[in-house]
């Protein structure tokens, strides 16, 4: 089982590459992640499935830190930049919940060797409650970290 986080192209790049080469090993894999990295996913593997998209709260300057704390519980007015519609983004707790049990809902039927998440910290946490052996991909550690060779 692969899932990856929606926001930006990083995370869903980096698993389309894993899933090639699993897919050359012979593997049966199953995708999950929503928004525009769904739809990629979508067009290059079978097994793809949707779960609930997680943001933060942004806007033209970029993420509001203070909007998307209020965000975790309290919906907060949006425009939707593709549509220029305004409406209201869901609390991201909300969006939360309803991921997990997105994930949760299939994990069970597919019962996965491994979970592998990059950026997806819900599909982390059903590895780790459901005792499944798991890998965690994130970009947050930079090369210039000044890890030993």
């Amino acid at each position: 089982m692969l899932s990856c986080s929606e926001l930006g192209l990083g995370h869903v790049s980096r698993l389309m590459v894993l899933g090639r080469k699993l897919e050359e090993m012979g593997k049966e894999l199953f995708f999950f992640s929503g928004g525009e990295a769904y739809k990629l996913l979508k067009q290059a593997f079978r097994n793809v499935h949707h779960c609930m998209p997680t943001s933060w709260y942004e806007n033209a300057r970029g993420i509001s830190v203070s909007a998307s704390v209020l965000n975790i519980l309290f919906p907060l007015p949006w425009v939707n930049p593709k549509t220029g519609r305004f409406g209201f983004k869901l609390p991201s707790g909300i969006e939360s919940v309803h991921r997990y049990y997105d994930l949760r809902s299939r994990l069970l039927e597919i019962n996965p060797d491994a979970i592998v998440s990059d950026g997806d910290l819900h599909a982390l946490r059903l590895a780790i409650r459901w005792h499944y052996p798991s890998v965690y991909i994130t970009n947050v550690i930079r090369p210039s970290y000044g890890f030993p060779p």
